[in-house]
């Protein structure tokens, strides 16, 4: 009927709204005997975790254990560096690689890390000269 054609084209067949259930996504579950939306429950006895609907009392197994996952992202322009990371001999260097602020030729590097996404993969480059302690990014 109409319901299950909204059903589908919010996301497939379990009503499934912005993607599925799983923990990598925040999707909304609809009732499937209502179209409302389904909220976690949890089965004390049986020990599981179930989408229950408030409206009309329908339950659900939940495909999974998690009900919400927050993505916590930093983009590059809010990283902090401590310059003294400079001082530390195990980090890695870059000789030839002049800094766009003072022009020195050395520089010590490391990746932008895991939460930042998108630049996961780029470097960021420290300026070795104790009067500047400039950052960048390699592009």
């Amino acid at each position: 009927g109409c319901g299950d054609h909204i059903r589908r084209s919010l996301g497939g067949d379990r009503g499934v709204a912005g993607g599925s259930a799983s923990c990598s996504s925040s999707g909304m579950i609809f009732c499937a005997e209502c179209n409302n939306l389904l909220y976690p429950h949890e089965d004390r006895q049986q020990k599981t975790l179930l989408y229950r609907c408030k409206h009309c009392q329908h339950s659900e197994v939940a495909s999974s254990n998690c009900v919400y996952t927050n993505h916590i992202a930093a983009k590059l322009t809010s990283l902090s560096v401590n310059t003294e990371i400079t001082q530390d001999p195990t980090l890695p260097r870059m000789l030839n690689m002049p800094c766009p602020n003072c022009g020195h030729h050395e520089a010590v590097y490391m990746t932008a890390g895991a939460g930042a996404r998108d630049d996961a993969m780029k470097l960021v480059l420290v300026c070795c000269n104790r009067d500047c302690g400039h950052w960048w990014r390699q592009v």
